[in-house]
């Protein structure tokens, strides 16, 4: 999940590169069209997409934003799962006293391996209740990323046809 989530990063910061492209063809376009979109175009100082630099920052805040929802996430698991395992951690009921017969030892033995077998089952479902927890996050993550996408793939594709109409239409 972690490489699909980088490379939906990837897609993001190629589609932030092909904006910054089609401001500059918007501005070309506007210059050829006609003498005074070439005026329009030295006073005007247009958007400036954000640099590399600055999406790579905003990028690794999140990164770290992340992270420490995840870290404070785990904590509370750990603690939560460190009380429950008090309770599994305490002696066994009286019930398991001294056996009066080779039956009873036998019971008690059985029911000993059992509470061990419960105690490990139980383990094993805490990590991968874990694990669920890290990978919702992960998905949750992605879903957003998605969703930018797919916003800026939206607007760039109406960009994209109003330069093709406009270059159609010089021709």
């Amino acid at each position: 999940l972690q490489g699909q989530t980088e490379q939906l990063h990837r897609v993001n910061k190629d589609l932030d590169d092909i904006n910054e492209t089609m401001n500059f063809t918007d501005r070309t376009l506007r210059g050829m069209e006609s003498v005074f979109g070439s005026v329009a175009n030295f006073f005007s100082k247009g958007k400036k997409a954000p640099t590399k630099e600055q999406v790579a920052a905003q990028r690794k805040e999140e990164q770290a934003r992340d992270e420490r929802a995840r870290q404070q996430q785990q904590q509370k698991d750990t603690k939560a799962s460190a009380r429950s395992g008090n309770a599994r951690n305490n002696p066994p009921p009286a019930s398991y006293g001294q056996p009066r017969t080779a039956l009873d030892a036998r019971v008690q033995e059985h029911m000993k391996q059992q509470d061990e077998d419960l105690d490990r089952i139980s383990d094993l479902i805490g990590g991968l209740k874990n694990m669920g927890k890290d990978m919702n996050h992960e998905l949750d993550k992605q879903g957003k990323i998605i969703d930018e996408v797919s916003d800026k793939t939206d607007g760039l594709q109406g960009r994209i046809s109003n330069s093709n109409r406009r270059i159609r239409k010089m021709l």
